[in-house]
């Protein structure tokens, strides 16, 4: 890690003299990358997205045959009997820990959960 920091300093060894003299978009750039170096990140790259018309995954486009699969296996998933037990437990669970918070943390706990499922059922109608 060491090694890449100098080289990506452009031969600065300490990164606070490099970010002295950095402009705030190299010293953004730097330390974003620094991060992702240190930190299992996650990027868009990382994501199935469409990019130019063109389903993409880990920076790589889908083949016809994956597209296929997948879609068979987002409809299987949403329309399986598993899929609609989870969501019901997951709202019942919300609205039962929003009923019950009595602190903000509590509700704000709630609301996160509800988000983060509402991100995986908007991820699978995507698909």
């Amino acid at each position: 890690m060491r090694e890449w920091l100098i080289r990506r300093l452009g031969g600065f060894t300490d990164l606070d003299d490099y970010l002295a003299s950095a402009t705030d978009q190299d010293r953004q750039a730097i330390l974003t990358q620094a991060t992702e170096k240190l930190f299992n990140t996650v990027s868009a790259d990382d994501i199935l997205r469409v990019q130019d018309g063109v389903m993409m995954f880990e920076g790589q486009p889908m083949l016809t045959a994956q597209l296929e699969t997948l879609r068979h296996e987002v409809g299987l998933i949403r329309s399986s009997l598993t899929f609609k037990i989870l969501d019901r437990e997951v709202k019942y669970h919300v609205n039962l820990k929003m009923r019950e918070a009595t602190t903000l943390a509590q509700l704000e706990a709630a609301k996160m959960l509800e988000f983060t499922w509402d991100i995986l059922k908007t991820a699978l109608k995507k698909i």
